[in-house]
């Protein structure tokens, strides 16, 4: 008994000093292609998004491989590892097929249909030139909670990081940046199980800085929609109108079609050019993809995917055919 509870002990202590490496640990899908080809891939851990020219990008069940699913363009997906430079390890829901990391199936596809996610390497890649090879400490309050950004200028908060997260340590930071606002920011490439952090070292308690003119943003361009839109409500209107008419003679038209350009000397239209700021509301650089497919054509390439191809099937119909026609005439000329 005394011997079980000391294994127990050791097991637990053991249990509690892992628990924090977890976080440290490079996570990778179990594949088979991907276990029979590891010297071939590469590390890669990267958010991209799928941009097939026909809308959808197809996941293999390996490289090259016959059986696929279709994907729709516009959505995210980890890519774990890069098999040879030209195809990408994701993991996706099989039920929705969303990303699904950690727990959904994996699958192949061709790095050419995917577009990288900006993120903090495309940041780095794109304004190397501004970074200074410094380093600065961060100036906490030890009260506070301080936000972690995606990279500086982005706007969107990838981590908070509260007092008790910090302890006692004094966080150097380096490289540094200077935004267009004037804003020092500070890298850090590793804390605690943390990778890639950006903190504003002159407002690091702000969780809601705006996007600036460094934030990118990444968007599925849409089918003609407007243009059907805009077309509806003008012909439902008109047909309305007649019927309220028809009755009264011309004389009531007049006067109620007067007022209503009077009442709406059009101040709102006039404003409508404010709204085109919607279309991008971000002061930075916008990276369109293409359309989604549509489920028609989803279901079509997913067919087409589990090998069920309706000219595999009448080729293999015919093959089966012939062999019937061959094999019958073989046993005639037996009998003759």
């Amino acid at each position: 008994m005394k011997r079980l509870s000391s294994l127990l002990l050791l097991c637990a202590l053991l249990s509690a000093l892992a628990a924090p490496a977890l976080a440290d640990v490079a996570y990778i899908p179990t594949n088979d292609f991907l276990e029979k080809h590891q010297q071939d891939c590469v590390y890669e851990n990267r958010w991209y998004w799928t941009n097939g020219p026909f809308g959808y990008v197809q996941a293999h069940t390996a490289p090259e491989s016959r059986e696929s699913v279709p994907l729709p363009n516009g959505q995210r997906y980890l890519i774990s590892s890069i098999y040879q430079g030209s195809w990408g390890l994701l993991e996706y829901d099989p039920d929705t097929l969303g990303s699904m990391p950690w727990q959904g199936v994996s699958a192949w596809v061709r790095m050419s249909d995917m577009v990288a996610d900006y993120d903090n390497q495309s940041f780095m890649a794109d304004h190397g030139a501004e970074l200074v090879q410094e380093t600065a400490e961060l100036d906490w309050n030890r009260t506070d909670t301080v936000y972690v950004y995606r990279y500086p200028g982005s706007g969107v908060v990838t981590d908070s990081l509260s007092p008790e997260w910090f302890g006692q340590d004094q966080i150097s930071f380096g490289p540094l940046f200077t935004d267009p606002a004037g804003r020092r920011w500070g890298y850090c490439g590793y804390l605690y199980g943390h990778r890639d952090l950006w903190v504003c070292l002159d407002d690091p308690y702000n969780g809601a800085l705006a996007p600036d003119e460094n934030c990118v943003t990444i968007v599925t361009r849409a089918a003609a929609d407007p243009p059907a839109q805009t077309e509806a409500p003008a012909p439902t209107e008109v047909p309305t109108l007649p019927p309220a008419v028809t009755p009264a003679p011309t004389v009531t038209p007049d006067a109620t079609q007067a007022p209503e350009p009077a009442e709406a000397p059009l101040p709102a239209p006039a404003s409508e050019p404010t709204s085109a700021p919607t279309e991008s509301p971000s002061p930075g650089k916008t990276i369109e993809l293409t359309p989604a497919a549509d489920d028609k054509t989803l279901e079509q390439a997913a067919r087409e995917g589990r090998g069920s191809k309706p000219y595999i099937a009448a080729g293999a119909a015919a093959v089966v055919v012939v062999a019937a026609a061959v094999l019958i005439a073989a046993l005639r000329k037996k009998r003759k």
